[in-house]
């Protein structure tokens, strides 16, 4: 499999502009209240050469729910590789408190030429028949399957001659033409990395970029939305260390972007529930409007990183704003938020009872009280250090609190 996650390279971006200012207070307001006015919550409905998002009451069939703590399967899990992958659903059957698990895939192992979704069989299964198999084996475990998306490279400094994406997109994108040019990802300067490690990204600030996105969810939705174990599909964090200007890179563009996509995503996946890996964003006003439009489209929140180490947040913190601290919108119960550890939540610093602890109830000033409906936690996460939780040590803590979260359907949901 391509999929890298380099040791340390899965931390997070926190190095975001700290001149943001805070817009809002410890008061909140449900988001059942009409939301500012000066807020740009309105994504264009079409992208070009896209199919257009459903206008039928097909978005309205009720979403599979099903919420619990997921075992996130690392590219080692089980001896790597979809053998490896089997073998821990099959080991999860019937662990107590563990309602599924999560594989994020680089999107080379997606799709591989345009519009092509499947490659290989058995054990050198790519895309479909990668899935196919996932799904049949968590089928058969009675476990739920939730599939990310990762369009970008972390890792240590690299020199190169000529663009690369280190083999996480498709071949096309070396040739695919951009508002500022091909390829269509960026890569950090060679021999650096921007915040966080990061390599390389997708243009996904960029529509002709977000086109092929569009596409890669509809075609997943065609195929598996009506499959009841396929539970959600998650696109990449949405904290960005690349620098604004940087290949046409900037905030807004990314969020309006990302705003887009949301009803195309909705119409390929009526019944499965979606989320966007959300964790930092440059201020809250930009983390308000794209909650305010995956609103009606009951789109799920949470990135990686549960619990904050800041004596103060950065006010751009996702946790900050779906909690009603920044901007006075508690979005609690109304969409779903997922819980997702990481580095540096096992960092040694945390136990995994501190963490879900926090993340249940902890202090709303300082991102806490997120009441999570999923709870992903790593398997074989040898890339977080050797302070990592052990596979053990994880199923023993999801089984003392018997497999808790806020199971309260969001009200979003009640279709």
């Amino acid at each position: 499999m391509t999929i890298i996650r380099h040791l340390q390279a899965r931390q997070c971006f926190r190095a975001l502009s700290l001149a943001s200012l805070l817009i809002g207070g410890c008061g909140s307001t449900s988001v059942g209240a009409t939301p500012a006015d000066s807020l740009n919550t309105t994504a264009s409905s079409q992208a070009t050469g896209v199919t257009a998002p459903a206008t039928t009451d097909t978005a309205q069939k009720p979403i599979k729910y099903h919420p619990g703590h997921y075992i996130e399967m690392d590219p080692g899990s089980g001896g790597g590789g979809v053998t490896g992958w089997l073998k821990t659903i099959a080991s999860l059957k019937g662990a107590a408190g563990v309602k599924g698990v999560m594989l994020i895939q680089p999107w080379s192992s997606l799709e591989f030429a345009e519009s092509v979704y499947t490659r290989g069989s058995g054990s050198d299964a790519q895309g479909f028949a990668m899935i196919d198999q996932l799904l049949a084996a968590c089928r058969s475990a009675g476990l739920q399957f939730i599939l990310g998306v990762e369009d970008r490279s972390f890792g240590a400094a690299k020199t190169y001659s000529e663009p690369t994406s280190y083999g996480q997109l498709p071949g096309y994108f070396d040739g695919l033409s951009t508002a500022t040019g091909a390829p269509g990802y960026i890569d950090a300067p060679s021999g650096t990395t921007w915040s966080g490690s990061l390599q390389m990204i997708a243009k996904l600030w960029d529509p002709t970029v977000m086109d092929r996105y569009i596409r890669l969810t509809q075609a997943y939705g065609a195929r598996y939305d009506s499959n009841p174990s396929f539970e959600m599909w998650a696109t990449s964090e949405t904290a960005i260390g690349t620098p604004t200007g940087d290949g046409g890179f900037n905030y807004g563009a990314y969020v309006e972007e990302l705003q887009r996509w949301i009803p195309f995503a909705r119409a390929a996946f009526p019944t499965t529930g979606l989320r966007i890996s959300a964790n930092f964003l440059q201020d809250p006003s930009q983390l308000t409007a794209l909650f305010e439009t995956a609103r009606p489209h009951a789109v799920g929140i949470g990135g990686p990183d549960v619990k904050i180490p800041l004596a103060k947040p950065f006010s751009g913190t996702s946790n900050l704003v779906f909690n009603g601290y920044e901007g006075g919108l508690d979005y609690r119960g109304v969409l779903p938020w997922i819980s997702e550890v990481q580095t540096p939540d096992e960092s040694g610093i945390y136990s995994p009872s501190e963490i879900y602890d926090y993340a249940m109830g902890g202090a709303i000033s300082l991102g806490g009280a997120m009441r999570p409906n999923y709870f992903v936690w790593g398997f074989d996460a040898g890339y977080m250090g050797p302070k990592a939780f052990t596979n053990a040590q994880i199923l023993a803590f999801i089984s003392s609190v018997d497999g808790a979260v806020n199971s309260t359907k969001p009200s979003t949901y009640e279709r």
